[in-house]
């Protein structure tokens, strides 16, 4: 129960975590162009 619990946080953070970078790597384009 609580390893379910641990994997669905650390896959939360991921997504976040890609989700920043996603939004970091269109501004960066966007300032480029």
């Amino acid at each position: 129960m609580g390893l379910t619990r641990l994997r669905a946080w650390l896959y939360f953070v991921l997504l976040v975590r890609a989700g920043r970078l996603v939004a970091y790597a269109r501004d960066d384009l966007k300032a480029k162009h």
